[in-house]
């Protein structure tokens, strides 16, 4: 065989047995950044991911603005996110296989505010009954904000079968309440701000026969 000819065939030869020095490097498969379609900045966001077969989903990793889901995991992969006062949300990725690693993807997801309807709510929702846990309907019940005094005293609303205070407020609340034959009976309460306003808190008194 001629030199040339020669060269040729052990260069080609060297072609097909080629092999690819891979590393040990994992790949992630997916990642996540997530916005408000309302504008508005996210709290409390987690970001799970559910690889092909697998029993449960696993919580993705955060790193700097972005979340990163999965390791060399390829398939059909189901992210889902959520956070404070937006709807969840979920979607579908598909991540190929690669010569060495996946072919990372990466997924970008807008996160919709609850929809607050503009109906006011009570902060707290009071009801009264004696120790035997019957209804005291004739009770005066009223709060003040809890870094004020009583000269601000405001009345609670007589409101299913109880009596609505602080509507639309959240924070410290001190209520009290008064009954003909009882014992006056104060407290104070913390009402949590919620998505659409204040959580209302329910506070169920029990008065105890007194001057």
């Amino acid at each position: 065989m001629r030199p040339a000819l020669l060269l040729l065939a052990l260069t080609l030869c060297a072609c097909f047995e080629r092999s690819y020095d891979c590393d040990q490097q994992e790949i992630v498969s997916v990642a996540v950044t997530l916005e408000s379609s309302g504008g508005l900045a996210l709290e409390h966001i987690s970001v799970r991911y559910t690889s092909p077969g697998a029993q449960q989903a696993r919580a993705c990793d955060r790193s700097g603005s972005a979340w990163l889901c999965g390791s060399d995991d390829a398939g059909h992969i189901l992210i889902e996110a959520s956070a404070d006062c937006h709807g969840e949300v979920s979607e579908t990725v598909v991540v190929s296989e690669g010569l060495c690693h996946v072919e990372q993807q990466d997924l970008h997801l807008l996160m919709d505010p609850v929809d607050c309807t503009q109906e006011e709510v009570p902060g707290v929702f009071v009801t009264v009954a004696d120790q035997d846990g019957v209804a005291v309907p004739d009770a005066s019940v009223g709060f003040v904000p809890g870094d004020q005094d009583w000269t601000d005293y405001e009345a609670c609303e007589p409101y299913n079968e109880g009596w609505a205070c602080a509507w639309g407020w959240s924070g410290a609340i001190d209520l009290e309440v008064i009954a003909e034959g009882f014992s006056p009976w104060t407290d104070r309460v913390i009402v949590e701000d919620g998505c659409c306003g204040p959580e209302t808190e329910q506070v169920d008194v029990v008065l105890l026969l007194g001057g």
